[in-house]
């Protein structure tokens, strides 16, 4: 292994790897979508990863800016773009722009110190405008946990681990009080996210939910493949007509993936128990297509219904049982 390439452990990617795939696959799907699927004026990979880098490399950079130049010159300049070793950066004026240029030198060396992999040659300063800077995030006012009244712990021998065991309580009852009084609560299901007043429950417990009620559709229609929308609802109420198309079509995919199976085992080794299976597996494709129900058609209706290819795969294999039975 090289001595520059990164190591992993196991199939474990680092971050800043899978961040770069991600920007490369979009910048991938804007240009197909602007030039054509074939990627247009020869689109690479290679060089829509390097950009996702790029755009990576220069996220820490305009995080990093203020402690590089100073306060002032931070907020009158930023980075503006990261290509082939260079460094882009736009001041607000003439008069900003001459000052940058007294310190390029030294910014130089800790561009390349906080991002050695970045390859950045020179820094060049151009007037343009200051891109957009994003709202910090304040800091919840948390109530002083150290005045926070509550019962004690039982005694416990290792007075080092009461006293951690009892500040983690107090912080975590100081916490708890100031989402009360922002108007949050736990989530009832985990206890264990806050959610507003108003939510019933958090996003992660009404994900699983949805699961739950797609697997019991599933179920449902793998006995019953001739419900209706309407009918469906009344076992699952919370069930979107989308969700109920969905399962009907993954059902029916892999009902006909279990008809090509029989009906290559039939071929391959006759064996009689195989055609009353493969005979139901027809019928659901069928219901499940249609939404015809079983019990209101006749046989010759249900077989007139299957496709050339399955009639005739029934029919050989009648001519095979019969022929078997003729040699018994």
């Amino acid at each position: 292994m090289n001595a520059g390439t990164p190591r992993f452990r196991g199939n474990m990617k680092a971050a800043g790897s899978v961040l770069s795939d991600v920007l490369a696959n979009l910048k991938r799907q804007v240009w197909e979508a602007r030039y054509g699927e074939q990627g247009g004026r020869g689109f690479s990979m290679r060089v829509a990863r390097a950009a996702g880098t790029e755009m990576l490399q220069l996220g820490r950079l305009r995080k990093a800016w203020p402690t590089m130049v100073g306060p002032d010159l931070a907020n009158h300049s930023a980075p503006d773009r990261l290509f082939q070793g260079k460094l882009f950066v736009v001041c607000k004026d003439s008069q900003w722009m001459q000052t940058f240029t007294f310190v390029r030198i030294q910014v130089l060396e800790r561009v390349n110190r906080l991002c050695p992999d970045s390859g950045v040659k020179s820094v060049v300063a151009r007037l343009g405008r200051l891109p957009a800077k994003s709202p910090v995030a304040q800091a919840p006012d948390w109530p002083d946990w150290h005045a926070v009244k509550m019962s004690n712990l039982p005694l416990i021998k290792n007075r080092e681990l009461y006293d951690a065991l009892t500040r983690c309580r107090a912080k975590l009852q100081a916490r708890q009080e100031a989402l009360t009084r922002a108007g949050m609560k736990p989530c009832p299901q985990c206890n264990g996210v806050p959610i507003p007043s108003g939510v019933s429950a958090c996003a992660s417990c009404r994900h699983q939910e949805r699961l739950r009620d797609r697997s019991k559709l599933r179920n449902l229609l793998d006995e019953t493949p001739w419900l209706t929308l309407d009918e469906a609802r009344e076992h699952v109420p919370s069930i979107s007509s989308i969700e109920f198309e969905a399962a009907k079509s993954d059902l029916l995919c892999e009902v006909n993936r279990t008809v090509e199976s029989l009906g290559a085992q039939v071929k391959e080794s006759f064996d009689e128990t195989v055609i009353p299976r493969l005979r139901l597996e027809m019928l659901r494709s069928i219901i499940l297509q249609t939404g015809v129900r079983p019990d209101v058609m006749t046989p010759e209706a249900i077989d007139a219904m299957f496709p050339v290819d399955w009639r005739n795969l029934l029919e050989y294999a009648a001519k095979k049982e019969s022929r078997e039975n003729s040699e018994c």
